[in-house]
């Protein structure tokens, strides 16, 4: 029986361990992919090691604000995808319909505006659900993820690219949507998120290139 008690005490010991780990992981919110295993693995051996965990979450966190704090790369990085998907749409007016380009139409500018941002929204959408980047997030190091770490939903993606078309574009009318670049731009200076970057739907992180 002492014996069996032993064995008994250090497996509920044990045990505690584990439910103090995983209720700081719960609590933290912290991406998957962003977990540091050291400190976690030396709680569950019994060291003590609890204190290192906060500095973890914190470590994340100031990843978050690291990316919510670049304002211009996040604008080069929109700017980069937007100029992708803007060359099949110009490519499909010039050589499909014979639209001249070069011409000084304002109404013709905005149109095709419209149908690259259009297509962009899709592709976005897509990208974000299935690879996990833009090509523009990916040079610079821009990621989205959801709270687990896994990649976006379609359903999140696509509500964020309309986010960000709607409240960060301005439906790209202009002047209005110099304004709103601007209360992205100091919204991001200032060390917020943009509404439609945080939540349980949507982590934004940045990565080193």
């Amino acid at each position: 029986m002492f014996n069996q008690l032993t064995r008994l005490e250090g497996d509920r010991a044990g045990l505690e361990r584990a439910a103090r780990v995983c209720r700081a992981i719960q609590d933290s919110g912290v991406e998957y992919a962003a977990l540091e295993p050291e400190p976690l693995l030396r709680e569950l051996e019994g060291l003590e090691a609890a204190a290192q965990i906060p500095a973890l979450w914190d470590e994340v966190e100031a990843k978050r604000r690291q990316a919510a704090s670049h304002p211009w790369r996040r604008y080069l990085a929109r700017w980069l995808d937007l100029s992708l998907w803007n060359l099949p749409v110009s490519a499909a007016a010039y050589l499909g319909l014979r639209l001249d380009l070069l011409a000084d139409n304002l109404l013709l500018d905005w149109v095709l505006a419209l149908a690259s941002v259009a297509v962009m929204a899709v592709m976005e959408a897509l990208l974000l659900h299935f690879w996990g980047w833009t090509p523009g997030k990916w040079i610079f190091g821009l990621k989205l993820r959801d709270a687990q770490g896994n990649k976006l939903s379609l359903r999140a993606a696509w509500r964020r690219v309309w986010g960000v078309f709607l409240r960060g574009d301005g439906l790209n009318i202009p002047l209005y949507n110099l304004w709103r670049n601007y209360r992205c731009y100091r919204c991001c200076k200032d060390g917020e998120d943009c509404p439609w970057d945080y939540g349980k739907d949507v982590e934004y992180t940045r990565e080193e290139r």
